[in-house]
Formats: structure tokens, C-alpha cells, sequence
């Protein structure tokens, strides 16, 4: 029986502990290194491109600034095709919730035109539609 006060932790549970947290740091990170590198190069396979330059964002993430999860990876992306053209674009890797668990990628590339929202929305440069004529009826 331990008396009341006292321990029978002899000074090694400490060190054990900050020495398995810090492997499952250090090992966390190299995952998340290998994992991004696994899925931009799949997607790059499966879409049957080249990709000459990428550059992961952190911040500026482009068209997914807002929809973007913490454990989501976005990439500003060169790709080259079998016939020889190049587009650029941006290119996230996982899902939500999960990030990089989640086996999933989506592009958007810059020649892209963004979809329009739904109604009421004119984008500029666009003309106003005549409202409609409620003056003749049936």
C-alpha cells in the first residue's frame, strides 16, 4: 500500500510519455508528407497529365480559399498533357471531414469559367434581362 502523498512512479512515466508523443508527432508528419505526394501524383496518373510545376498553399488557396478543410492540401498546379498543351490551375487533395484520409482530389483549372449562381445573380458585363411584362393578363 502506497502511503497517502506519495507515488510509486519512479521518474520514468514522464520522459515515456513525452518520448511516444514525440514519435506520434514526428510520424504524423511524415504520413502527411508521403500521403500528399501519393495523392497528387494519382491524380496526375488518372488524369493522364504531367505535372511540370506545383506549389502547395497554404494561405492563398485560390477558388477554394473558402472550402478548403484544415487537413486539406491545396496545390497551385502546371500540368502538361500527352499532346503537349499546359494549363494551370489549383488542385485539392482530401475530404472533409477527414483530409487526407479521404482518397479524393478536385482541379480547377484557370481557363475554367466559374459556374454561375442561381438566380437572381447578373454578372457584370452581362445585360439586364427585361423584367417580365405582369401588365397583360389572361
Amino acid at each position: 500500500m502506497i502511503p497517502i502523498g506519495q507515488s510509486d512512479n519512479d521518474g520514468t512515466f514522464g520522459p515515456l510519455v513525452l518520448l511516444v508523443f514525440t514519435a506520434l508527432v514526428i510520424g504524423g508528419i511524415f504520413w502527411r508528407s508521403k500521403r500528399k505526394k501519393t495523392l497528387r501524383d494519382r491524380w496526375a496518373a488518372r488524369q493522364g497529365v504531367l505535372l511540370l510545376e506545383f506549389e502547395e498553399r497554404s494561405l492563398m488557396r485560390g477558388p477554394f480559399w473558402w472550402r478548403t478543410g484544415r487537413g486539406q492540401v491545396v496545390y497551385r498546379i502546371l500540368a502538361q498533357s500527352p499532346d503537349g498543351q499546359t494549363a494551370s490551375g489549383w488542385l485539392k487533395l482530401g475530404g472533409w471531414p477527414f483530409g487526407l484520409f479521404i482518397d479524393a482530389a478536385e482541379v480547377r483549372w484557370d481557363d475554367q469559367k466559374p459556374q454561375a449562381p442561381g438566380f437572381p445573380v447578373i454578372f457584370p458585363g452581362e445585360q439586364n434581362p427585361e423584367p417580365p411584362d405582369y401588365s397583360r393578363r389572361n
